[in-house]
């Protein structure tokens, strides 16, 4: 991994050779000769072990008292039933509302289907109209 101890090694390095012990003897032996030599990779091996050091000493926050995991009950299928169908009733009538506002008019006939908004068939069914 490190062959020239003058070059520093990346800091992956560092934490894979000495601070999680792994790596063959000649390679710890190259990189502890190279923090022997050079203050910045030894001052980020020290930031790292106290980081660890931090991250052992924390205790996740005391649980009040009466704590008690609780796993969700569903909901039983005849009101879930009920409350999707009164669901869907809602949305049919909104739409119901939505199209009577737009004055929707569907047409199907020979030429296919037709959907017309607004007062648009109304101002050329008048214009139409004999005078």
């Amino acid at each position: 991994m490190i062959d020239d101890v003058t070059r520093c090694p990346d800091p992956d390095a560092l934490v894979v050779l000495l601070y999680d012990d792994e790596g063959d003897a000649s390679e710890r032996a190259a990189l502890q000769a190279h923090l022997e030599g050079c203050g910045g990779c030894a001052g980020t091996l020290t930031s790292f072990r106290a980081v660890k050091a931090t991250l052992g000493a924390w205790l996740p926050p005391p649980l009040p008292l009466g704590f008690a995991v609780v796993r969700n009950q569903p909901m039983p299928w005849p009101r879930r039933v009920l409350w999707t169908g009164g669901l869907s009733a809602a949305a049919a009538l909104v739409l119901a509302a939505a199209a009577s506002l737009a004055q929707l008019q569907i047409t199907w006939d020979a030429t296919g289907l037709t959907l017309r908004t607004g007062m648009a068939g109304q101002a050329t069914m008048a214009s139409a109209a004999p005078a």
